[in-house]
């Protein structure tokens, strides 16, 4: 079973930190059993190399080059936001781009508000 994570908590929240929690422990259990994760809302923040979310810059690349995992980030959400690229590890890509990778699964995690899918 693949599972997609939509991310839309800040770097320094407790949902952004069990959002890779759980995407780490579901990999080490299974490498494919994330198929991507999406970045989305105060979550693409978590993209940002150099500051003060670098750290959990580090650890979203980590877990991506470890598994090939994909680490999408919402491009509209991101330029209003930000000036620069995100970090190397992270892909811009669009809602519909996203709406493609959740179609592929067969569930969605969702940690953060900001959408009313997400519930967590």
């Amino acid at each position: 079973m693949s599972t997609v994570f939509q991310v839309n908590a800040a770097p320094s929240s407790a949902l952004a930190h069990r959002a890779w929690s759980e995407a780490s422990a579901a990999l080490a259990q299974d490498p494919h059993s994330v198929a991507a994760v999406f970045f989305y809302f105060d979550g693409v923040a978590h993209a940002q190399a150099l500051g003060e979310f670098a750290e959990q810059h580090r650890q979203w690349a980590a877990l991506a080059a470890q598994f090939q995992l994909p680490l999408l980030i919402c491009q509209t959400a991101w330029q209003r936001r930000f000036q620069q690229l995100p970090g190397a590890a992270f892909r811009l890509s669009s809602l519909t781009d996203w709406m493609l990778w959740i179609e592929k699964t067969n569930a969605v995690k969702c940690f953060g508000g900001g959408a009313a899918s997400c519930n967590d």
